[in-house]
């Protein structure tokens, strides 16, 4: 029985090589370790870019976890800098046991225009799965007071389940967030969109339903830039239920109409289960000035799992671009995928995949870059050196946390 609340936080740096399209080696920055803490608190099991909380130009990272003192959660914020550390410097906790508190977060963009980045929190197992997100305002102190909770409908609809940025959906002033609930409805799902203010408040400005029961639509939201470049953000929803677990995904452009309608519609493949079980930006992986996107199928025992690149343009369409392939049975390949920023400084994002159940459940993750030709054969591989690391559960883009000007991945 491995200890969940051992190193499994860790910050990746690349070292790259100056003007050349590669990069000489993947190195560990910094690990992170939840110390004081008895029992199995699942320290790791999401981990997220928090934008510049306290707005020192350093990007911050946040790592949650959700089972610490019975399922009440915990999420902790650290702060970059030229020598970052491994003590978090903002610890957050749930309300009560049972919440399930960080099974989820984010950054939250900048929702107030501060100045300074805010995080937010989903907690499903609030009040028997009717579900809370909480948002907190960063600032040059901040505190592990919530500043906007958001609570769901009903038992058991999971509110909170996922939790994103959508960026600035209808303006370039506030940033707004996008929530997942995915048991609403008998399974049918929602997501909620709340868009950002001076005075921020807990009703939702927009509403989205998936379409069948059991669709699981929600299950995975997040931000995705702007894939068609109008100037506005826009976002997509997983719904992995869909067509009995094939999975499908749905794209909804920002902007002053925006409304309940899918813009772009994406499926998944029959013998590829679980499309849209997780999702991200790719960022501009061809540098075409379109945002692109990347969802995962983690498929079972019986597949090695994929992740799907969909280029960003005025006519967005369904159509994958590249498909990235796991190598081992079930290794859940694509069960996290994420945006890495520019790792290796050529302009062009690239993206990370984990793989969390490989190896006895050591883990990995697949770094690939991009290019006007992306190559779908990973250029890193990051794996967990013990049985039960789980390393991969989650990945995601850090920024860059020591300001070295090249992007890290968490």
């Amino acid at each position: 029985m491995r200890n969940k609340n051992s190193v499994l936080g860790m910050l990746l740096a690349f070292i790259a090589l100056p003007a050349l399209s590669s990069f000489a080696a993947v190195s560990l920055l910094q690990s992170f370790t939840e110390t004081n803490v008895s029992g199995n608190s699942e320290f790791g099991h999401s981990v997220a870019n928090a934008g510049d909380v306290n707005n020192d130009t350093y990007d911050d990272v946040i790592v949650s976890a959700y089972a610490y003192n019975n399922d009440t959660g915990r999420a902790y914020i650290f702060y970059g800098g030229s020598s970052m550390n491994s003590t978090a410097d903002v610890t957050l906790t749930g309300e009560g046991t049972g919440h399930y508190f960080g099974y989820s977060i984010s950054g939250a963009g900048d929702v107030d225009a501060d100045g300074f980045d805010d995080v937010i929190i989903g907690a499903f197992g609030y009040s028997s799965n009717t579900g809370r997100a909480y948002i907190y305002r960063g600032g040059s102190t901040m505190d592990n007071t919530p500043d906007l909770i958001m609570t769901g409908e009903a038992m058991n609809h999971f509110f909170g389940f996922s939790v994103a940025s959508a960026d600035s959906l209808i303006d370039d002033t506030y940033d707004a967030v996008i929530v997942g609930a995915y048991g609403y409805n008998s399974g049918v799902g929602r997501a909620y969109i709340y868009h950002g203010g001076s005075s921020l408040n807990g009703v939702a400005d927009l509403t989205i339903d998936g379409v069948t029961a059991g669709d699981l639509f929600g299950k995975a939201v997040a931000s995705v830039g702007d894939v068609n470049n109008d100037g506005y953000g826009d976002v997509i929803i997983g719904a992995p239920g869909k067509t009995s677990n094939i999975g499908g995904a749905y794209i909804y452009f920002g902007g002053a109409g925006m409304d309940g309608g899918a813009d772009v519609t994406m499926d998944g493949e029959a013998t590829v289960p679980y499309f849209g079980f997780s999702l991200s930006s790719a960022g501009d992986v061809d540098d075409d000035g379109y945002d692109d996107v990347i969802v995962g199928a983690y498929g079972n025992d019986t597949v090695t799992g994929s992740a799907y690149i969909y280029r960003g343009g005025s006519s967005m369409d369904g159509t994958v671009d590249f498909t990235l392939l796991g190598v081992d049975l079930g290794s859940y390949f694509g069960y996290s995928v994420s945006d890495a920023g520019d790792i290796n400084g050529d302009d062009y994002a690239d993206v990370i995949v984990g793989a969390y159940r490989l190896g006895s459940y050591r883990g990995r993750a697949y770094i690939y870059l991009g290019g006007s030709t992306m190559s779908t054969t990973p250029a890193a591989i990051v794996t967990g050196t013990m049985s039960y690391d789980y390393l991969g559960r989650s990945v995601a883009c850090a920024g860059d946390v020591n300001k070295d000007g090249f992007a890290d991945v968490i």
